[in-house]
């Protein structure tokens, strides 16, 4: 055989090999009982960063501070082409010790993250209109594959709210108005996306965006709507997905549902989360909280992203979205790390919320990996 022939061939094989047949085995009850408290918390952090590339301030989050995921985004110019989120996850995942979840929003139509990669694909809105759920799980297989081949293992989507009243954010983003018809399309869509096992799917947007016309990137909505509304309308395509056993993670967002906590956002309040996410509903995995750099997310103007942190894991959420900057993930684990030290924030709360976070990484091959070292 030709010397090029077999640098080909040696090339092509180890292109084959999976990020975690690389690995040896190291479960996430062993990262569990290996880390300190302060790489606990920093695994349940989702940061975000600018540029195509690995900067400094992003290697300091992600080796200093071992956070446990990053969200990539076209808009902040992290995905150019196919390549280059190849490299960059790369770069990214040579620096962390536990394995990063990479994670991003790909919903396609106005939210197509992937279309410098692969070009446009349809919204949900489209895909309903088609009539054929079959249509949607194609949708979800296509995603998965594009994003298990960059490296990404976490997708923001499918959108579950049951359109109520027209919201400019929202449009073109959801499957209908019609709960059975929401369930029908987002779960065939999550059963493509999930189908190979390298990619796991997030439901959003609870307790339910549908009601509001506002943005909470932008501003605190809030709606009116009854306990018996959010049973039978916004929560019903979520029971009837949570029923396939499918589910492993929600993502909750910066909305104030009145029937349930006048004062908070539904993100920071145990009723929204914990009474009703986790109680009402019998959710037991992984809660991601939308951004907590929204201004929806402020409860008041003086907190800081780490007071708002503290907030999303007493309210019940476990993996937080929000920090942009090696400052932000500090202020979070200084604050986070003296509240567990006065007994505002107990250890097992962090590490209930780990042992599901490690779990899901598990559950798409990011775990196990040699060496338990923090």
């Amino acid at each position: 055989m030709p010397r090029w022939t077999a640098v080909v061939v040696l090339v092509a094989a180890l292109a084959s090999v999976s990020f975690s047949d690389t690995r040896g085995a190291c479960s996430a009850d062993d990262w569990l009982a290996t880390l300190p408290l302060e790489r606990k918390i920093a695994q349940l952090l989702i940061v975000r960063f600018d540029g195509p590339a690995l900067a400094p301030d992003l290697a300091t989050m992600i080796r200093r501070h071992r956070v446990g995921g990053v969200a990539v985004y076209a808009k902040a110019g992290n995905i150019v082409d196919g390549p280059q989120v190849q490299r960059l996850v790369g770069a990214m995942q040579d620096l962390s010790t536990v394995p990063l979840a990479v994670v991003v929003d790909q919903e396609g139509g106005r939210v197509d993250r992937l279309e410098s990669v692969r070009g446009k694909r349809p919204s949900a809105e489209a895909i309903a209109a088609s009539g054929d759920p079959a249509r949607a799980a194609g949708a979800g297989r296509e995603d998965a594959a594009d994003l298990a081949r960059l490296g990404i293992a976490v997708n923001l989507a499918p959108v579950v709210d049951v359109t109520r009243v027209y919201n400019w954010q929202l449009s073109e983003r959801t499957f209908g108005g019609d709960p059975a018809t929401v369930a029908r399309f987002a779960g065939a869509y999550l059963d493509g996306l999930q189908a190979s096992g390298r990619v796991v799917g997030v439901l959003k947007h609870f307790p339910g965006l549908g009601s509001v016309a506002e943005d909470p990137h932008q501003m605190l909505p809030r709606t009116a709507v009854t306990r018996a509304e959010l049973e039978a309308i916004d929560w019903a395509p979520y029971r009837t997905l949570l029923a396939t056993g499918g589910v492993h993670a929600i993502m909750v967002s910066h909305v104030i549902v009145d029937a349930l906590d006048p004062e908070l956002p539904g993100s920071l309040a145990p009723a929204v989360v914990t009474g009703g996410l986790r109680d009402a509903l019998g959710f037991d995995g992984v809660v991601v909280v939308d951004s907590l750099g929204m201004k929806g997310a402020a409860v008041s103007e003086g907190t800081t992203i780490g007071d708002r942190a503290v907030a999303a894991w007493r309210a019940g959420n476990d993996w937080l979205l929000g920090a942009k900057t090696a400052h932000d993930v500090a202020d979070i684990l200084t604050r986070a790390t003296r509240a567990v030290a006065s007994g505002e924030l107990g250890v097992d709360r962090i590490d209930r919320s780990l042992r599901r976070v490690l779990a899901l990484k598990e559950r798409v091959g990011l775990l196990p990996r040699g060496g338990c070292g923090s």
